[in-house]
């Protein structure tokens, strides 16, 4: 509570003049890049394309990347406890490992779970967040089943300037954040570090401790846990069609859970990058990308090493956008991405390669919008893996558009999955997908409202094989249906943010609907500003989900909620303001995963100042 009282007492301090009232963010005039890998306006992407804005994740006041994605169409989000705990991702129904995480573009995932710890993402440094949903392996390659999530790192802009903020909450939360960037001349920089720590709560209830094989009498204990993370931004431009950049990111989160074998572990990951954006000719835009991502985690017990996975993703990326006429584009470009594995296991092989070649099309005929697509991802230990996409818009009128695709997807098999010990098998194939998509989108003015229908179809699932050889095999086949609806704009001086997934994800196989994918599930947003105040909420809601019994391993249900949050930010001058989250209104007793405690209701406060 002490820390409550000084907050206020500096908020005070800081209040020396007039409030700024905010603006409106009109959402349908952001350019995104995720979708086609070049700049396009959001409205324009025939995927079913959003934006998280900067002005998105203040006025959430979520902590971290897993609180803000569970507010988005087509993506649930299951966490095995608190702040920093292990978390899993799916998008359009889609197993975790089948959605591509990308960090200022570059993958930073480990190659032994072929999952990015997104959990170990705090917002502190982050600018935004694109989210493509569906098959786009045509342009990115591997993984990319269910979708694109894209997060970007604060870059700097306008006149230099420092912000910073400060905040805390339950279980002795604290966190810090300052970034100092901006502009001068032809170069702009943005250098930033932020600093969160929470004692936490016990991850697994305590019905369940002990539990043979799961957790022990020591359990009981609050799960902390500890984020430093400093990111680095810079770039000069050469001449008006010459820019050269370099970007650092690092993360390092300590997390304590529960368990028998490991309680702790150390997490870093890390990206730097150097880029050459060069436009050779009036119609010729070439850019050169050189980049290392790493993911490197270290295993505790009661304070002993109890392994370590280390994963370097070295990246050289050279892409390039052609106009071939004033509505007509082309892209294309070659990847290569070396990862290489470090660990106390003994893996059969520790490194491969990848080579890649990819190719876009996108015209515009009055009311028609054409896409294309084709990659091919050459791996050294599986050999080669064609995709493709093809994709059409109809504008019926210049607010209502009908979009189509069908495309082709795959994803890698991991170290584990060909190279582990005991349970490694070099013949497993990559898991092959094929999808299809239909949507119509409203745009006008401030507000986008689309509806999508998607289908799935995936085979050659890599599962391990619980009978004699016990190895990953390609055994699983999965299908997947629904349909997404969302919106975003402003009504009756009131910005919404809507959205509601129904859904069908099934193990062909045995005909169970897949772990943990609920068959329906949305979330309601609303924001209001009145003189100095804004306030707001949101309301999240799940139906029911299988999961598996954290003590006899047997199948189970997780039942449905619904849970409220509220916010409220006061500008207490132009560029001082102060912020509260209530987390989880009515105290509502839920699982994400089974056996494991969430976030009971809880306040945040943040104390933030960003001149103007």
């Amino acid at each position: 509570m002490h820390n409550y009282y000084r907050l206020g007492w500096l908020a005070v301090l800081l209040s020396i003049s007039a409030y700024a009232e905010d603006t409106l963010s009109v959402l349908t005039d952001e350019v995104v890049v995720t979708a086609r890998r070049v700049p396009e306006k959001l409205e324009n992407t025939l995927q079913h394309t959003t934006v998280i804005t900067a002005k998105d994740i203040a006025e959430s006041q979520a902590l971290d990347v897993p609180t803000l994605l569970r507010q988005e169409a087509g993506i649930e989000v299951a966490q095995q406890g608190g702040l920093g705990k292990q978390s899993s991702t799916f998008t359009r129904g889609t197993n975790s490992t089948q959605t591509l995480i990308l960090l200022d573009g570059m993958r930073i995932g480990s190659a032994t779970t072929g999952a990015t710890a997104l959990d170990q993402l705090m917002l502190d440094q982050i600018e935004r967040i694109e989210i493509v949903r569906g098959n786009v392996s045509s342009i990115y390659g591997s993984e990319a089943i269910g979708g694109v999530i894209q997060i970007f790192t604060k870059q700097g802009k306008g006149k230099p300037a420092v912000t910073a903020s400060a905040g805390v909450g339950p279980d002795n939360l604290q966190r810090y954040s300052t970034n100092f960037g901006g502009s001068v001349g032809d170069s702009s920089f943005n250098f930033g570090i932020s600093h969160l720590e929470t004692q936490g709560f016990s991850a697994i209830r305590s019905q369940f401790i002990p539990a043979p094989f799961v957790t022990a009498p020591a359990d009981v204990d609050r799960d902390g846990y500890r984020n430093n993370t400093f990111t680095a931004k810079a770039s000069h431009r050469l001449t008006s069609n010459h820019e050269l950049g370099v970007s650092a990111f690092h993360s390092e989160g300590k997390v304590d859970f529960d368990g028998v074998f490991q309680n702790a572990s150390k997490q870093d990951l890390s990206s730097v990058s150097v880029f050459s954006d060069n436009r050779f000719a009036e119609n010729w835009q070439s850019k050169f990308t050189l980049a290392l991502g790493i993911d490197n985690l270290r295993s505790f017990l009661d304070g002993v090493d109890a392994g370590r996975f280390r994963t370097d993703n070295t990246q050289l990326i050279w892409q390039n956008e052609v106009r071939l006429a004033e509505t007509q584009q082309l892209t294309a470009g070659y990847e290569r991405l070396e990862q290489k594995v470090t660990s106390d296991t003994q893996f059969t092989r520790t490194n491969r390669q990848v080579n890649s070649g990819f190719a876009g099309y996108r015209g515009n005929f009055g009311a028609h919008s054409l896409q294309a697509n084709v990659r091919v991802d050459d791996y050294s230990d599986f050999g080669t893996q064609p995709t493709g996409l093809l994709g059409y818009g109809y504008a019926l009128t210049p607010q209502w558009r009908l979009n189509a695709s069908a495309g082709t997807a795959f994803r890698a098999p991991t170290f584990n999955d060909l190279y582990a010990p005991f349970f490694g098998n070099p013949n497993v194939r990559p898991e092959q997908a094929r999808s299809g998509e239909l949507g119509l989108q409203f745009h006008q003015g401030p507000h986008l409202a689309r509806v999508s229908y998607f289908i799935t179809h995936v085979t050659d699932l890599i599962t391990f094989q619980p009978m004699p050889p016990f190895t990953s095999t390609n055994i699983g086949k999965a299908e997947i249906q629904g349909v997404e609806l969302s919106y975003s704009g402003r009504i009756f001086e009131t910005d919404i943010k809507a959205s509601v997934t129904l859904q069908d994800a099934r193990d062909k196989t045995t005909n169970m609907r897949l772990l943990r994918r609920a068959s329906q599930f949305g979330n309601l947003s609303v924001q209001k500003t009145l003189g100095p105040l804004r306030i707001g909420g949101d309301i999240r809601f799940s139906g029911k989900r299988n999961d598996i019994d954290i003590v006899n391993f047997t199948p189970t249900r997780t039942g449905g909620y619904a849970v409220v949050n509220l916010t409220a930010r006061f500008n207490l001058t132009r560029s001082v303001s102060l912020a509260a989250r209530v987390e989880n209104l009515f105290d509502k007793d839920y699982e994400l995963v089974q056996g494991f405690n969430i976030q009971r209701r809880a306040l945040f406060f943040t104390l933030a100042y960003q001149p103007h």
